[in-house]
């Protein structure tokens, strides 16, 4: 090939043109290699990048550095520190939700990126920071009970609120319906849902519709075969985040997601009576009055504490307190009633509390009645983060001034005896036949194991708390029809125990709120009503 013709020699023009261009070029390399440094500092501190969890697919994340007040980790640890666990707990699942279906963005975009957070961690990094802040929390501080009332209550005052309301209606009244039904709520199934089980449908109804973290449409276009079992002020379309809609309740097949392990919370809708006393008889009295009751749990942040969701049992149990009389419990309405001009000890005491929502269906019952007793009911439980919950419970669904919450072992007897003694008094002095007019409690396990022997702990524990002076005071227990947990009271023909015997008044069927078993079988729980034998 021919040569190249030969470059004339350069100019001093072009020379320092040349000279120009080459320090452009300098400079220009310099600046982007500044440009390059600063982008790679702004992705080591907070740029969106890719991690892989164990247990769950790749997501969005934001990496932090533990100083940062915008860190996700941080303001989990600052919130309940303060006490705050209810808003700790809502930035951790919101955070779960946008780790674990980065798709699901549009409703926490302006609350977590542009106010709030700023970043996120991994599931197992947030499970873990809001386990061992609350656990420092709960044993760093004697009166870490007293300062979670306290963070509450203020927090109830700065928004001027009597109550904490965390889901607007979805109707244009306030009243709620107990008519308003999941599609599968009555008989008669669209085809495709021939064969299936109640459990079945609803277990996939609250997937699709309801639950937290699964569901997978935002509005529901009822069906028009179904309209007709809804309220008139629903809308056709509605939407799968509210709370009337995904309320569990009687009459519809939501109660067959319970326990709801990873939901933080759940929404109960309950009916209310005021009840008169004539004649020897409690009779309805007035309109009915219908409530929704948002009860938060702690599923998905402690999977392994089974006291930090609300059970089969429990769900019973509230709506029996609910409604005493459709219970066929009026029982329940003596025993309040006999100590109601008494406001200065407690009335009632549930055992292994959980939740709590048995405490706070109880104690709006109370409000219904007239009865506004400070602390007239006491919610026990052995598991301090228990604790904490109820007291976020009773207070966000206006009951908190009417509950005392307080950590108890129910197993240990010593345990009980400091408690009698610090509401009643002294076992040995002037009260000691002083003591609850109503003790409840659900799925207590070890109480309930071996019943039918004279000296089973149930009984010991009855006795130690039970009112000794009052006839009309009662016990109302819920548990599993079957197995170990099945209350059977022992024949007392030879009573070695040193203690008082008890009775069975009557047990309830869990039939009584349409608590069928997944099958459709009749309910697996039931209400026994239990007396001192006199």
């Amino acid at each position: 090939a021919a040569c190249p013709p030969t470059l004339p020699p350069a100019t001093d023009a072009s020379r320092s043109a040349s000279q120009h261009f080459h320090a452009k070029n300098i400079y220009g390399i310099m600046f982007n290699l500044v440009l390059v440094v600063a982008w790679y500092i702004v992705l080591a501190r907070g740029a969106v990048i890719s991690s892989v969890d164990e247990n769950h697919k790749s997501v969005p994340r934001r990496i932090c550095s533990k100083s940062d007040d915008r860190n996700i980790l941080h303001q989990i640890e600052l919130f309940i520190k303060l006490g705050q666990l209810s808003i700790g707990r809502q930035i951790a699942n919101e955070c779960l939700l946008l780790t674990q279906h980065p798709e699901k963005t549009s409703k926490l975009e302006h609350l977590i990126f542009d106010s709030i957070i700023g970043c996120c961690s991994t599931p197992r990094e947030i499970i873990d920071t809001y386990y061992s802040a609350s656990e420092e929390l709960f044993n760093g501080d004697d009166n870490f009970l007293s300062k979670i009332e306290e963070a509450i209550i203020q927090s109830i005052h700065s928004n001027d609120e009597k109550e904490v309301h965390t889901d607007a209606s979805c109707f244009a009244e306030d009243e709620i319906s107990m008519d308003l039904l999941e599609p599968f709520s009555r008989d008669g199934f669209p085809p495709e849902n021939i064969g299936k089980t109640r459990g079945t449908l609803a277990i996939e109804h609250w997937n699709e519709r309801c639950s937290y973290f699964e569901k997978k449409q935002y509005n529901y276009d009822v069906p028009g075969e179904f309209r007709a079992f809804l309220h008139p002020l629903a809308p056709a379309t509605l939407s799968s985040s509210c709370s009337q809609y995904c309320a569990i309740a009687p009459g519809s097949y939501n109660h067959l997601v319970l326990p709801a392990l990873r939901e933080p919370r759940v929404n109960i809708s309950l009916e209310f009576r005021k009840f008169a006393f004539e004649n020897g008889n409690w009779i309805m009295e007035g309109e009915r009055s219908n409530g929704m009751l948002d009860i938060e749990q702690e599923g998905s942040l402690r999977m392994y504490d089974v006291s930090g969701v609300l059970w089969p049992a429990g769900y019973l149990l509230g709506l029996c307190l609910a409604n005493p009389i459709k219970c066929g419990v009026p029982e329940v309405l003596d025993a309040i009633r006999s100590k109601s001009d008494n406001s200065g000890a407690p009335i009632a005491i549930e055992l292994g509390s959980g939740v709590g929502f048995p405490s706070v269906a109880l104690a709006k019952t109370m409000k219904h009645q007239g009865y506004f007793h400070s602390h007239a009911i006491v919610a026990t439980d052995s598991s301090k983060a228990s604790c904490a919950l109820i007291i976020q419970n009773s207070y966000q669904n206006g009951v908190g001034n009417m509950i005392n919450v307080t950590e108890l072992n129910h197993m240990e007897y010593s345990s009980l005896s400091n408690l009698r003694e610090h509401f009643f008094g002294n076992f040995i002095d002037e009260k000691i036949g002083e003591g609850f007019n109503l003790i409840f409690g659900s799925s207590l396990q070890g109480l309930f194991y071996e019943t039918s022997k004279t000296n089973a702990k149930l009984w010991r524990t009855l006795d130690a708390l039970l009112s000794k002076t009052d006839p009309n005071a009662v016990v109302i227990l819920s548990h599993v029809r079957s197995g170990n947990e099945r209350i059977e009271v022992p024949e007392y023909k030879h009573n070695r125990g040193g203690f008082a015997t008890f009775e069975c008044i009557r047990r309830i069927s869990g039939d009584t709120f349409d608590m069928r078993t997944r099958d459709d079988n009749p309910s697996d729980f039931e209400i026994v009503l239990l007396r001192r034998s006199h």
